[in-house]
């Protein structure tokens, strides 16, 4: 069986697949095989994939979706309850991510060396149009991280993809991806890590995610929202321990406090006046404004740099009911400076 399971979701990704691949074929580990699912896709993709099929073999295999799925996370469940994913780690990729060559190899070491569940490393967001990039991620981060303990890393400090992690599969098991368009690999993440003892980190950028102007981020439907809040809400309530307990409280305020307005400042399609109103009574009656959070005082906000300090100016936006100024402040700061701040 190989060491790892790369699963790779595709729809309509055409001009990205050969590169995805050879980059794989260039990777200095190899020890692994790919586990395809393809969402009925409507360009050339699948003949492309017959003739990656060819060069690869028994080490490719693909499944052909029949119904389009229309969201990430049922295709990635469709990859996770096939029966077909044999390593020992799993790593989900997008058609469309970009590799170092030594981004399987960093990651299996890591999580090898450190009896890891899962081992994450560092990325960068570059606008695909431009080339330009928007930020650097996922640095500085302690190389071993035992969970749970008095200085262990805070969860909700870790972006919330599932393309720079390589995560043990038997701490997956049972676990599936809900069933809503965005915010799915965030909650998912935060299920597995509630199961896991060690995390291990890399602080090189080994993978590049490419921003297009048309991806589900930039049209986060408000609905969406509103699932995610609830499944975090869920999340929170079915967890006993306080320590875990308060990074899931602080998560739900990060993204739906602060992401998800800002994801839907940018979609014509949300009465952003509206989804804030909800937001604020959803974060007042579900987790009471997060008094007694140990992640939410002002001393511990202020050690964090940027973000914290951003957090915690966001906090104070809600609390007086006036975070379209926050928007705005973050929509004319990522437009003047082309970068962005990632919650």
């Amino acid at each position: 069986m190989p060491a790892i399971t790369v699963a790779i979701t595709t729809h309509n990704l055409e001009m990205y697949l050969q590169s995805c691949f050879a980059e794989l074929e260039a990777q200095t580990f190899q020890d692994f095989s790919v586990l395809l699912y393809d969402d009925r896709s409507t360009d050339g993709t699948r003949e492309v994939l017959e003739q990656l099929q060819l060069r690869w073999g028994d080490r490719l295999e693909v499944i052909l979706g029949e119904v389009p799925q229309k969201m990430p996370a049922r295709s990635r469940n469709r990859i996770l309850s096939s029966g077909k994913v044999t390593g020992k780690y799993i790593v989900f990729l997008d058609g469309d991510d970009s590799l170092e060559p030594d981004f399987l190899m960093q990651l299996y070491l890591a999580a090898e060396e450190a009896e890891a569940d899962v081992a994450i490393c560092a990325y960068d967001r570059v606008e695909e149009e431009s080339g330009h990039v928007l930020c650097r991620e996922m640095q500085g981060f302690p190389q071993v991280c035992d969970l749970g303990e008095e200085n262990s890393v805070n969860l909700a400090f870790l972006n919330t993809a599932l393309w720079n992690k390589l995560i043990r599969r038997d701490r997956i098991g049972n676990l599936r991806m809900p069933d809503f368009p965005v915010g799915e690999d965030a909650a998912f993440l935060l299920a597995i890590y509630s199961g896991c003892k060690t995390l291990a980190f890399v602080d090189q950028i080994l993978i590049h995610y490419r921003v297009r102007a048309t991806s589900v981020i930039s049209n986060t439907p408000e609905e969406s929202i509103y699932a995610f809040a609830a499944e975090l809400h869920r999340l929170w309530s079915m967890t006993g321990d306080s320590w875990m307990k308060d990074n899931v409280g602080l998560a739900a305020f990060i993204h739906i406090g602060i992401s998800m307005p800002i994801r839907g400042y940018h979609n014509p399609n949300v009465d952003i006046g509206r989804l804030l109103s909800w937001i604020e009574n959803y974060l007042g009656e579900a987790f009471n404004w997060l008094r007694g959070n140990r992640y939410m005082r002002v001393c511990y906000l202020a050690r964090q740099g940027v973000k914290g300090l951003g957090i915690l100016t966001a906090y104070w936006f809600h609390r007086l009911h006036c975070f379209r100024l926050f928007l705005a402040a973050y929509e004319a700061m990522t437009r003047i400076l082309h970068m962005e701040v990632k919650f």
